[in-house]
């Protein structure tokens, strides 16, 4: 007989009554909130400075995204989800590009 424990034959953090955080627990509690409303808070506590850089980076990297898009191989996935990070900072650069026209008295 051995005596020593085997460890592969032991419950791990994820088999335990009791912990809720983990989805194959069963007592597993679903989150009350979502992703999509922790980048609302996000969003809502940044600078205003902070969120015009961003969206600034975003607008300038519009040329690159669509570049890259065209010339590399991406899996479907990440080929959609590229698409529509490049689908996005060309908006916020047609957008920033209608603003600053609007600004500089261009209502083109």
């Amino acid at each position: 007989m051995n005596s020593r424990p085997d460890y592969s034959r032991m419950p791990g953090p994820g088999d335990l009554p009791g912990d809720s955080t983990n989805p194959n627990s069963p007592d597993y509690v679903e989150p009350a909130f979502d992703e999509t409303e922790a980048m609302w808070s996000v969003a809502k506590s940044m600078d205003h400075d902070d969120a015009a850089e961003i969206f600034g980076d975003l607008a300038d990297t519009s040329g690159w995204l669509d570049w890259l898009l065209r010339n590399s191989i991406l899996p479907k996935g990440a080929r959609s989800r590229f698409e529509m990070l490049a689908h996005h900072a060309r908006e916020m650069d047609a957008k920033r590009s209608r603003e600053y026209r609007i600004l500089n008295g261009d209502p083109r």
